[in-house]
């Protein structure tokens, strides 16, 4: 089955130090939302404040061809 994979960069300050995260999303839909958002946020981001920097479509592809 094919999905729609987006990439997500958060930044966030934890104590006095400034990260930048990311992480990959397969959605079966091609329509990113805020529940998508949130459930990537709340899965790599160790603070509430996290701020959402960029969210790039990497394709429509099977789980295979995105693991290349």
């Amino acid at each position: 089955m094919k999905h729609h994979y987006y990439l997500f960069s958060f930044s966030e300050t934890v104590g006095v130090e400034s990260r930048t995260v990311a992480a990959t999303l397969g959605l079966q839909q091609q329509q990113v939302t805020q529940a998508a958002i949130e459930r990537v946020r709340n899965s790599i981001c160790k603070s509430s404040g996290a701020v959402l920097l960029a969210v790039s479509y990497l394709g429509h592809m099977t789980e295979e061809e995105f693991k290349g």
